[in-house]
């Protein structure tokens, strides 16, 4: 059994990080509330113009550095004992903004590489008009065609979603993000929904009078034990990457001027040499580490003029729309239940290493909750994607025996 299936009720909530899947519970929407609703004006807001990854980051409360080091269920930043041990004994704002500054710029750092991978090759796809289509279909395939005009809003970086619409007119938002997980194993749509009625005074409340969060979570894209060919095209791409850079300019200059060189021009050099050393000896390693699992799956993504993506893309705003729709038929399975929204089984891509091209391999299946490369047996049960109804009021959709991080659909790079 995965081992979400186990993590329910307070311990779910407990363990995911504080943007997480687990909010206040707020009531959803109920049969008795449709005649106001389908009275509401929707407005649409999408949070980001353009696909990008999300990244891990958790605060970390230096009150209690100590305990926290290590301990995070998603690993998010990697903060060691000695660092957080020092913020705690420092102790004050300073500290603690210095360390979770420190902290929140590793972890977006450590997705900036992979992603430009996907911006060179113009895989940055963009979301506004996709996700204001989605929810206007599922508006009016589910019955609501009595609505006006839906009012759409793609959200520039800085631009706060709650500030779309006056606070005091009724109004009934879907706030929907598609990007990609930090470790970039899938693609990940929210669809948080929040409705604000007019009161006796005939003004909406700040407070939404009923919310509901959507999830869709992609086929995870997994890869094979690393082998000879992917260690001689990671070698490639470095050596390439390395020409590009300037580096050797770099260190000619600097030894040519000698003691004369400038600090920055030395600093600068030792720094690409170092990078350039770091990244052979990764390529050369026979497994695969976290970073270049990114590097691999960013490449993968964005081959054959980002074909996956544009698949994947439009397979998660198809079930996205069948979510909404469901949720406005209030046929959604009640919280601790899953129900399947296509039970068919699935066949898991595993992406072969054997030539320059990738290939599906046959018709091996394979359980994405399993570590990278571990090939089940055929006779194991086809993976099924269904809606789990979490606490929170949250639907996930995704692949039965799948364990992606839904912890940081919040935390999507801006810059």
């Amino acid at each position: 059994m995965p081992i979400q299936r186990l993590l329910t009720g307070a311990l779910l909530c407990a363990l995911l990080p504080a943007a997480s899947l687990c909010a206040k519970e707020q009531r959803g929407l109920l049969p008795e509330d449709d005649g106001v609703a389908r009275d509401l004006p929707v407005h649409v807001v999408v949070m980001q113009p353009r696909l990008r990854p999300q990244f891990r980051y958790n605060y970390l409360d230096t009150s209690l550095a100590g305990i926290n080091a290590g301990n995070s269920l998603y690993g998010g930043g990697g903060v060691g004992y000695g660092q957080a041990m020092g913020a705690g004994l420092v102790g004050g704002l300073i500290a603690g903004a210095i360390i979770n500054g420190a902290e929140k710029a590793a972890a977006k750092n450590a997705v900036r590489r992979p992603y430009q991978l996907i911006e060179q090759a113009r895989c940055d796809l963009p979301l506004g008009e996709s996700h204001q289509a989605a929810i206007a279909n599922a508006l009016q395939h589910a019955g609501w065609s009595k609505l006006g005009p839906i009012a759409g809003h793609v959200l520039k970086p800085g631009e706060d979603g709650d500030d779309v619409a006056a606070k005091d007119d009724p109004r009934y938002v879907f706030t929907l993000s598609t990007s990609l997980a930090a470790d970039f194993s899938a693609l990940i749509t929210t669809i948080d929904t929040a409705a604000y009625v007019a009161d006796a005074g005939r003004k909406a409340g700040r407070n939404a009078a009923w919310k509901d969060s959507l999830v869709v979570v992609s086929d995870g894209l997994w890869l094979p034990a690393k082998s000879q060919v992917d260690i001689e095209r990671m070698l490639a791409a470095e050596q390439q990457r390395y020409a590009a850079s300037g580096a050797d300019e770099l260190i000619e200059k600097v030894n040519a001027a000698g003691a004369n060189a400038s600090r920055k021009d030395r600093k600068r050099a030792l720094l690409m040499a170092s990078d350039h050393r770091e990244n052979l000896v990764e390529a050369r390693s026979e497994g695969w580490s976290e970073a270049s699992t990114a590097m691999r799956r960013a490449a993968l993504w964005s081959e054959q003029d980002c074909a996956r993506l544009n698949r994947t893309l439009q397979s998660n705003l198809e079930q996205a729309g069948e979510m909404v729709q469901a949720l406005l038929r209030h046929s959604l399975a009640a919280p601790g239940d899953a129900q399947g929204l296509q039970a068919l089984p699935t066949q898991a891509a595993v992406i072969g290493s054997t030539g320059a091209d990738p290939q599906v391999i046959g018709e091996t299946r394979v359980s994405a909750g399993l570590p990278e490369g571990v090939v089940v047996d055929e006779a194991a049960p086809a993976q099924q994607r269904v809606i789990e109804a979490l606490p929170g009021g949250t639907y996930v959709s995704r692949l039965s025996g799948e364990n992606i991080t839904l912890g940081y659909r919040h935390m999507v790079l801006e810059e």
